[in-house]
């Protein structure tokens, strides 16, 4: 990752399964995340929480920490998830994805839309458009 640049995040349910089954268990990812965003040096610009993945808009402040606050998030959303559903084994599709975004017209729509992400606060939340325009048309894949 680049320091300063922002990236497009995903990351999966293992099998496609659900990652989330109720407003509950999205609360739980958000409050998490707003908490781990300062710790791990990452900017949320916005995010969408689909029943089995994850959308997150973020520029990383260093070149560890998109994978620092990702790890982190997997981990304890993994635990949540499996002690509540009484569930072992993996949540998450392998290690999450991610891109660059090149477009500034991207990130601009998504803070226009929801203004700042950085304190997360309602499970219905999604980024404009994902659906219709991805990141990855600019050429740059991680």
């Amino acid at each position: 990752m680049l320091a300063g640049v922002p990236v497009h995040v995903i990351q999966r349910g293992n099998n496609r399964g659900p990652c989330f089954v109720n407003d509950e268990d999205r609360n739980f990812y958000l409050f998490h995340l707003a908490r781990g965003l300062g710790r791990c040096g990452c900017e949320l610009h916005a995010y969408c929480l689909m029943t089995n993945h994850v959308h997150l808009l973020l520029t990383p402040k260093g070149a560890e920490s998109c994978a620092v606050l990702m790890k982190h998030m997997g981990q304890l959303h993994s635990q949540y998830f499996n002690k509540r559903y009484k569930r072992t084994g993996s949540l998450w599709e392998g290690r999450f994805r991610s891109c660059l975004v090149q477009s500034e017209r991207y990130v601009l729509a998504s803070r226009n839309t929801f203004g700042s992400a950085t304190a997360p606060k309602s499970a219905n939340r999604c980024m404009p458009g994902y659906l219709a325009r991805s990141p990855t048309t600019s050429g740059s894949r991680r």
